[in-house]
């Protein structure tokens, strides 16, 4: 069943569901939580995502055999969820509809929330090509006649 991925930065390391998540390592996301039925709700591993209904953050934490224990951590993969570039593409796609915890299709996703989509993809590809652009080597100092200076730094 293919899943929604979570990575982290290289310097970061999580425990999440008794597991250790570095850059090296991948989990599916929502595996990590204890859902009443085993398995989490269809509409959460749909490849592509699905657009999600507003507030579906209740609906989520009710599907789970312990909802208030893991209120915080459903709300902070629905987070990571919904700043993914997968899930931003689905929700500026025009026509996308918004879907509830069974899959079922709710509303049109508004007008604001797509164009927010959209600004978002944009911003995360503009920094994206940024250290590309920026990455020019630093121009060697010059003395006289041409020679570059030459440099050398102590170890402490």
């Amino acid at each position: 069943m293919p899943s929604v991925y979570q990575a982290h930065p290289p310097q970061s390391t999580l425990t999440v569901g008794g597991v250790e998540v570095n850059a090296t390592t991948r989990i599916p996301l929502w595996s990590a939580l204890d859902w009443a039925s085993g398995l989490p709700p269809a509409v959460l591993t749909a490849h592509p995502p699905l657009p999600l209904a507003v507030g579906i953050h209740d609906a989520v934490c009710a599907s789970l055999a312990a909802p208030e224990a893991q209120r915080t951590r459903v709300r902070a993969m629905l987070r990571v969820h919904s700043r993914s570039w997968a899930y931003l593409r689905s929700v500026a796609a025009d026509g996308s509809e918004r879907h509830d915890i069974e899959g079922l299709a709710l509303e049109v996703v508004a007008d604001d929330h797509r164009a927010y989509a959209r600004d978002e993809l944009e911003r995360m590809r503009s920094r994206k090509r940024a250290p590309q652009s920026e990455q020019a080597p630093p121009k060697p100092k010059v003395g006289k006649g041409g020679r570059p200076i030459l440099t050398l730094r102590m170890k402490r």
